[in-house]
């Protein structure tokens, strides 16, 4: 593993953020991960196979004159869900335009133990087992996932924080009675979401 700022290829020259992304990625599939996307024309990410639902990490890592910040967003994302937002609103995804559930990783309370200053070695498995890790601990299914917010919304941590409630609110609805006519949360020309 090559120690942060300083190049895999041994010379003496500051790794690139480039090179932190391969070691990343290589790390994030060795820990069990798959890259792909997340729906037909959405984003990339880095997801953990199996169950109903899609767990997935982007990794959004970058460089300070210190060292390196590794960061991204966790979320979720609900195939079931993307079908009936396709067949019934077309690509008028609302705030779901990205996935269902999403927050970036610099808001976990364990955020420093992804920064690494300059010199010191890079402990991309060691970040790929805790993202992994992570990801494991969400539900797999809808029913769990639901089941989950409704008894226990912390074990959710941010992806139930207060700033996802009108996706979870969409979400109780939907799956109560996924209604055609439901209305899709969107943010208008301020920001804000209406429901």
């Amino acid at each position: 593993m090559p120690p942060c700022g300083r190049s895999a290829q041994g010379h003496n020259k500051p790794m690139k953020i480039g090179e932190l992304r391969s070691i990343a990625n290589d790390a994030l599939a060795s820990a069990g991960l798959e890259e792909r996307k997340l729906f037909v024309k959405g984003a990339k990410a880095w997801c953990l196979p199996g169950g109903a639902l899609t767990r997935f990490f982007q990794p959004q890592p970058y460089r300070r004159g210190w060292g390196f910040v590794f960061t991204g967003l966790m979320g979720l994302e609900i195939p079931e869900l993307r079908q009936w937002i396709v067949q019934h609103h077309l690509t008028d995804a609302g705030i779901f335009h990205h996935s269902f559930v999403t927050y970036h990783t610099l808001n976990d309370a364990d955020r420093s133990n992804f920064m690494i200053e300059e010199g010191e070695p890079v402990p991309v498995d060691q970040w790929a087992a805790a993202i992994h890790h992570k990801l494991a601990n969400l539900p797999s299914t809808i029913e769990d996932l639901v089941s989950t917010y409704r008894a226990k919304p912390e074990r959710l941590g941010l992806l139930a924080a207060s700033p996802q409630a009108p996706a979870w609110r969409f979400l109780m609805h939907w799956v109560d009675s996924p209604d055609a006519a439901l209305n899709i949360p969107r943010s208008n020309e301020n920001g804000r979401i209406v429901e």
